[in-house]
């Protein structure tokens, strides 16, 4: 999260590398050291009330917990699509 000042919050996203992502997963998988920081590209800056930000957490732990059962799916299409 950006900052938070007066019941708001500045929302930052952005795009890490797939590739990228997948060997620090893979290092914390295997017990090995964590990078100190991964490289990103900033995209969007939102500003949003608190009451807003909560609602959007919820909102995606919802998916997230709905995609629990779906993993290994997720991780075929994936390695189909890159091949």
């Amino acid at each position: 999260m950006g900052g938070r000042c007066y019941n708001r919050a500045t929302l930052d996203f952005g795009f890490i590398e797939p590739d990228v992502l997948g060997a620090v997963m893979r290092a914390a998988r295997n017990g090995k050291e964590l990078p100190k920081s991964v490289s990103g590209r900033l995209t969007a800056r939102v500003a949003m009330p608190l009451y807003a930000l909560l609602r959007l957490h919820q909102q995606v732990q919802q998916v997230l917990v709905g995609m629990r059962g779906h993993r290994s799916d997720s991780r075929e299409n994936y390695r189909g699509a890159k091949e």
